[in-house]
């Protein structure tokens, strides 16, 4: 039971954050397209990983990774206006990096292929 809970409120976070992240104000996070990929909720309810992803270089997204950490305190207070929860959880916004290590697999898959394609030509 306390699991789809942990589950259920993990999603309204994730799906309030992708409003409220819209409405930050801070340069490094205005006008960037940002997707909360997932929200990792601690069993307590007391802090919440949030996994964002971007289409931006890796520079640019450490930059923005800044302007949200910056906004937290203006996340959390909208998060608790907007969901009834006890206690809004401590939030710590992480880059999602699976996009981007799936490509470099799928490059590197391409890269072999294309090896073992020259070796049996070679032959």
């Amino acid at each position: 039971m306390p699991n789809r809970a942990l589950s259920r409120t993990a999603e309204n976070i994730k799906r309030e954050l992708t409003d409220i992240l819209r409405d930050i104000k801070d340069y490094r996070v205005a006008g960037n397209i940002v997707s909360v990929v997932h929200v990792d909720l601690s069993s307590d309810f007391s802090h919440a990983r949030v996994y964002i992803r971007s289409l931006l270089d890796e520079g640019e997204e450490k930059e923005m990774l800044g302007g949200l950490n910056n906004a937290v305190g203006f996340v959390r207070t909208q998060l608790g206006l907007r969901i009834r929860l006890k206690r809004v959880p401590g939030i710590v916004f992480v880059i999602d990096k699976s996009a981007r290590y799936g490509e470099n697999i799928n490059k590197n898959l391409k890269f072999i292929m294309q090896r073992m394609g020259a070796n049996q030509n070679g032959k």
